[in-house]
């Protein structure tokens, strides 16, 4: 009876097809001499991305590209425009306009590529900043002390950092922040229609403004580290844990 109903659809969708294998992939490896270096700019379609601190004074980048498999009910599935031959001529895109590289994925183009599922990963030297704007997935960022700008259109973004200015938006999804210094100036976390909390050495913190079906925590600390957070529609929650409750930038 499947079968059945499989062939009916494909005589209903000929554009479709039923997938015969695993789906095509490919990885990538770059290594690249920071320099004179001061931050990175990372653009992604659909995938995952993990960022993490190096132990040199490299960049160290890996890449997977893989068809995105498509499903229907329980029995029909297809893969992604993406071929073999297509993924083959890809590459990573590396430019670098003065202090600043830029990274990305070198494929047939921008709208293309959101038939492949990107997974980076991403080591920098953790002075570096990091400018990272992605469409859909998980982003994760870890050990970046430089400073983080993020911006995610759908999924899970999740922030780990020692120090640094820290900007994030997601449109629909979550933000899970975490800061380890005293050193915080002016925080502003907003959620439009969701939840916005703020915790500092395990308290609420902030001032809140709950209106309609959102909420917006605002501090203003005297250090250096300034944070804006935001989502459309969903939860943002940053914790700050000081390494010494007693100094710092308190509020």
């Amino acid at each position: 009876m499947k079968t059945s109903i499989a062939v009916l659809l494909l005589c209903a969708l000929p554009g479709l097809a039923l997938a015969d294998g695993a789906p095509t992939e490919r990885t990538f490896n770059a290594d690249i001499p920071v320099a004179a270096l001061k931050a990175v700019k990372l653009h992604v379609g659909v995938g995952e991305v993990h960022v993490d601190a190096s132990s040199d004074d490299k960049i160290h980048v890996q890449l997977t590209l893989r068809q995105k498999e498509q499903e229907f009910l329980w029995f029909f599935h297809w893969m992604s425009n993406g071929t073999a031959k297509d993924i083959a001529a890809a590459s990573i895109d590396q430019r670098q306009q003065g202090d600043t590289l830029n990274l990305g994925l070198n494929y047939k183009g921008d709208a293309d590529s959101d038939d492949l599922k990107q997974e980076w990963e991403l080591q920098l030297p953790p002075r570096l900043a990091l400018d990272t704007v992605m469409k859909v997935g998980e982003l994760n960022i870890k050990d970046v002390a430089g400073g983080v700008d993020a911006s995610l259109d759908v999924g899970e973004l999740s922030i780990e950092v020692p120090r640094g200015p820290l900007k994030a938006n997601v449109n629909v999804g979550e933000i899970r922040a975490r800061y380890g210094s005293g050193d915080y100036g002016k925080i502003n976390l907003s959620s439009t229609i969701g939840e916005a909390v703020l915790t500092i050495n395990g308290s609420r913190g902030g001032y809140h403004d709950h209106g309609g079906l959102g909420n917006k925590v605002t501090v203003e600390g005297k250090g250096h580290d300034d944070m804006d957070l935001s989502v459309n529609i969903g939860e943002v929650s940053l914790r700050i844990t000081t390494p010494d409750a007693s100094k710092g930038g308190g509020i």
